[in-house]
């Protein structure tokens, strides 16, 4: 099997990569459910899925962890991710927030 270099991956990821895919990322890490990312994109959750889904094909692998609590980065992506921007640390499973109010930010 031949060994594909990063340089490689990177022109594949680019010529695939869209914006939507990587706003579709800072979504997904800002609010922790499918549901509220497509209330904030104006999409339906199905669609949301569906460009996850593609992404994660482009990337191989699973890039964030499902459960019935929200969604989360993946243990490969967590030490990356970081924080949610306005949202303390914690600790959890992905989506269980307290007391969080829904709307529009």
């Amino acid at each position: 099997m031949a060994e594909i270099n990063a340089d490689e991956i990177l022109r594949r990821l680019s010529a695939r990569l869209k914006m939507r895919h990587l706003i579709l990322l800072l979504n997904i890490q800002q609010h922790g459910s499918l549901t509220r990312v497509a209330e904030q994109m104006a999409s339906s959750q199905p669609a949301i899925t569906n460009a996850l889904s593609e992404l994660e094909g482009m990337f191989g692998g699973a890039l964030f962890d499902r459960s019935s609590r929200g969604i989360g980065p993946h243990r490969a992506g967590q030490a990356g991710a970081g924080p949610r921007p306005g949202h303390a640390a914690r600790s959890g499973p992905p989506g269980a927030r307290h007391g969080h109010r829904r709307g529009r930010l």
